[in-house]
């Protein structure tokens, strides 16, 4: 009913500005159509602007009326094509008649189209929230009862899972739901998941960060508080190498945009033939850049193939870095991976990955079996 009353209207409209013994001029329908816009009466100010370009073609001032009306009533489907239209046929005019009036409204048809794309891009992730969270709402409610009780055991598990890891697969874009607890939760396309403050769509305040990682090998969980959309100030970090699941990594860092700055105590506990053992030093970093220290051992420091360098040396045992390597939380390291949390992967890229993981902790297995022997 609504469709075709509104068929109606336009008919009417059509048969007042055709019928009533006098042709309107472009101007005219121009005019019409502002004071139609300005009065929000959207059905009469289509049929004016579309009157105007049927008038006149080249009238470019119709076309960004006629967008500017569908874009009010948020048909941006819509705006975008009589936009492209306005475009077009800017661009066709020769120079002469590409006038300075002209030129500033074909400056405005593109900066309107640019927004109207937005729109339209933002419509569509809101349609993939909605189907991914359809299919996984179960799975979701529960990662997020895990992040609010930061358990990472836990939480590690459910991310390890394969429903996790193909949720991931079908995202091309950040995930973001309120919690309805001053929290929000993000799932990002990497596989990390972010639990904490927002503000002004950043990140910020205390956050947590964590994902198992099958494609980098390892999982972590990062308790830091954010600013600005990156960690920023004080943090810890428990990391596992998923081929060594014996070995468990805690650090303590200050942070300055994803990096280490300042600070930075470290400490490995390792499990072997049933002995723990542990190692706890301390080193500087300047916004990820670790500084170098005198090796004391510098006779059976490792060779790798690596320009290494050392960043702790004591009586017992040496630390080296990477030379050029900057250290922070993976994946929200300012102007150094943070684009990655937005890397896309296919089910076949993590279960290759998966399996590799499993092959290293096999062989790790029967090498242990071989040495007890």
């Amino acid at each position: 009913m609504k469709q075709i009353k509104r068929i109606l209207i336009f008919l009417a409209v059509l048969l007042l500005l055709a019928g009533c013994g006098k042709k309107l001029s472009l101007h005219e329908y121009l005019d019409l159509g502002d004071k139609y816009l300005t009065e929000s009466n959207y059905e009469k100010a289509i049929v004016a602007f579309t009157k105007a370009i049927e008038l006149e073609p080249k009238a470019v001032k119709a076309y960004e009326g006629l967008a500017d009306v569908y874009i009010k009533t948020e048909k941006y489907a819509k705006a975008k094509e009589v936009l492209e239209n306005g475009i077009s046929v800017y661009e066709g005019l020769s120079e002469e008649e590409q006038t300075d009036e002209f030129k500033q409204i074909y400056e405005t048809l593109l900066k309107l189209r640019e927004e109207v794309e937005t729109y339209l891009r933002e419509q569509l992730k809101q349609e993939a929230k909605k189907e991914v969270l359809g299919e996984y709402q179960e799975l979701v409610d529960d990662l997020t009862d895990r992040m609010r009780s930061q358990d990472r055991e836990s939480i590690w598990e459910l991310q390890s899972s394969d429903e996790y890891q193909n949720l991931i697969t079908k995202l091309d874009h950040v995930i973001s739901m309120d919690c309805k607890d001053g929290n929000w939760l993000l799932i990002y396309p990497c596989g990390h998941c972010y639990y904490g403050g927002m503000k002004d769509g950043k990140r910020s305040g205390q956050g947590i960060w964590c994902a198992y990682d099958y494609i980098e090998g390892n999982k972590d969980y990062d308790s830091c508080t954010w600013e600005n959309d990156y960690p920023n100030g004080t943090g810890e970090e428990w990391s596992v190498c998923l081929p060594i699941p014996e070995d468990l990594f805690y650090t303590q860092m200050n942070l300055k945009d994803g990096l280490y700055h300042g600070a930075i105590q470290e400490n490995c506990t390792s499990t072997y033939e049933e002995e723990t053992f542990q190692e706890n030093y301390t080193y500087e970093c300047s916004e990820g850049i670790a500084a170098e220290v005198a090796d004391l051992h510098a006779d059976i420091a490792p060779d790798d193939g690596k320009e290494i360098y050392c960043i702790y040396s004591d009586d017992e045992f040496s630390q080296y870095a990477v030379r050029g390597y900057k250290k922070g939380i993976l994946h929200a390291r300012k102007g150094v991976d943070a684009v990655d949390s937005m890397k896309t992967y296919t089910q076949e890229e993590i279960q290759d990955a998966k399996q590799s993981v499993e092959d290293e902790i096999q062989e790790w297995e029967d090498e242990a079996g071989a040495n007890e022997e």
